[in-house]
């Protein structure tokens, strides 16, 4: 873990080190999930679109499709469908993180 990182963070909200150390820390372990979730909400007047790592949700009105994407091949492609974030991008991401782990547990 880098520091550094977690000082200038702290330093930014004004808050002692010492009051959250320990759950900054926690947060970039391995397992933890912030580490181990691909989440990326849009949100539109009429409707939204949620990527939760391999699940697709897309609302509009009262109707939401919820669809389990087959690969990561298929989540970038998502991504790009719906983020305009190019797959390789996307795909270096999703190899860097651990287990994909559900970012709503």
């Amino acid at each position: 873990m880098q520091q550094h990182l977690i000082d200038r963070y702290l330093s930014m909200l004004g808050v002692p080190r010492r009051d959250f150390e320990r759950v900054i820390a926690e947060s970039f372990r391995e397992t933890a999930t912030f580490m181990n979730a691909l989440l990326m909400p849009r949100f539109f007047p009429d409707g939204s679109v949620v990527i939760d790592n391999l699940t697709l949700m897309e609302s509009q009105g009262t109707v939401t499709r919820i669809r389990t994407l087959a690969s990561v091949e298929e989540l970038a492609q998502a991504v790009y469908d719906h983020f305009a974030i190019p797959p390789e991008f996307t795909m270096d991401v999703v190899n860097n993180l651990g287990q994909l782990g559900d970012a709503w547990s």
